[in-house]
């Protein structure tokens, strides 16, 4: 069950996007251009696994799930 959904927003998934960020997994950490929510970038790919990826899916992580 790795890296499968199931619904809750838990340390499972941290990690998860954790490892695959540090593997530069660009289909599943790729997340975001820019870590300011302000920025049109934000929340958009840009091909690249970087802070700004990390940092969105921290916003994305605290937000829970819906």
């Amino acid at each position: 069950a790795y890296g499968a959904r199931d619904g809750a927003v838990d340390a499972a998934d941290f990690f998860y996007f954790l490892d695959q960020f540090t593997l530069a997994n660009v289909a599943i950490a790729d997340l975001s251009g820019s870590s300011d929510p302000s920025d049109p970038a934000y929340g958009v790919p840009d091909g690249l696994v970087d802070a700004s990826d990390f940092f969105y899916y921290m916003d994305l992580f605290v937000a829970g799930c819906p």
